[in-house]
């Protein structure tokens, strides 16, 4: 067990995702996970919901009062919770390291439906790229004292890309980049 924890320690899971994000396959790394969301309780099936415009069935980034914005959540199909998935204004790169502290919050949230039966319950996976440990310390050094202090544990929310993969439970529908989207 401890060696499990340890290899997932190494893996750019960020932090708001470490109890959801279960690593799946071979090939994870410092610069590369894949894996399951899994609700605290055990469910796998949620409903999605989005901030964001729909081009072509694929969720796309929406500006509103001048400032842009892209947002998934999920509620889970057994006990209700909802969980953030991604927010392009505080997750990734651009999203924790470049945030903006002015955003203004946008929700109004749009449920997701499967684009061949109307669906509403998905599985999803999560597939996050990052430059590594060693890029995120290089490029933004760290201050110790004062408000929105960056550590060097940080380095997992600094992700590079995200990939969130759908498949509806009532048809199997998958869409394996439904979000395909670079936080850099």
């Amino acid at each position: 067990m401890i060696e499990r924890e340890l290899w997932e320690m190494m893996l750019p899971i960020p932090t708001h995702l470490k109890t959801l994000l279960h690593p799946q396959g071979e090939d994870n790394h410092e610069f590369y996970v894949a894996g399951n969301i899994i609700c605290s309780c055990g469910e796998e099936h949620f409903e999605i919901y989005y901030v964001g415009d729909v081009i072509n069935n694929i969720v796309v980034v929406c500006t509103h009062a001048g400032y842009h914005y892209l947002t998934i959540a999920v509620k889970c199909s057994k006990c209700g919770k909802l969980h953030l998935i991604f927010d392009e204004n505080q997750h990734g790169w651009n999203g924790f390291v470049c945030r903006e502290t002015d955003v203004p919050v946008y929700e109004p949230f749009q449920l997701w439906r499967c684009p061949k039966c109307e669906g509403n319950i998905h599985k999803l996976s999560v597939h996050l790229h990052s430059e590594g440990k060693n890029d995120f310390i290089e490029e933004i050094g760290f201050e110790t004292e004062g408000e929105g202090v960056v550590t060097e544990e940080d380095w997992v929310n600094g992700f590079s890309w995200i990939t969130i993969s759908t498949q509806c439970t009532h048809c199997q529908f998958e869409d394996p980049k439904w979000i395909d989207y670079e936080t850099m």
